[in-house]
């Protein structure tokens, strides 16, 4: 092993983690975008689990 070889490995672990992490922030902002999400946590814990799971189910359709 050389000497840059521990310090690449670190920096692939850092660039791994801030993709997954800013995939998960573009997930919520999209999230945000539909209304009745927000409207729906009024009405209880399962109406707002329904929201969000139809509004990822329409993100995801989306982006196939």
């Amino acid at each position: 092993m050389t000497r840059g070889q521990p310090a690449l490995r670190s920096i692939s672990k850092v660039v791994n983690s801030y993709r997954q992490r800013n995939l998960v922030e573009r997930f919520y902002r999209k999230l945000k975008q539909f209304r009745g999400t927000a409207t729906r946590c009024d009405n209880g814990p399962a109406s707002f689990l329904a929201v969000v799971k139809r509004a990822a189910t329409r993100i995801w359709i989306g982006s196939l």
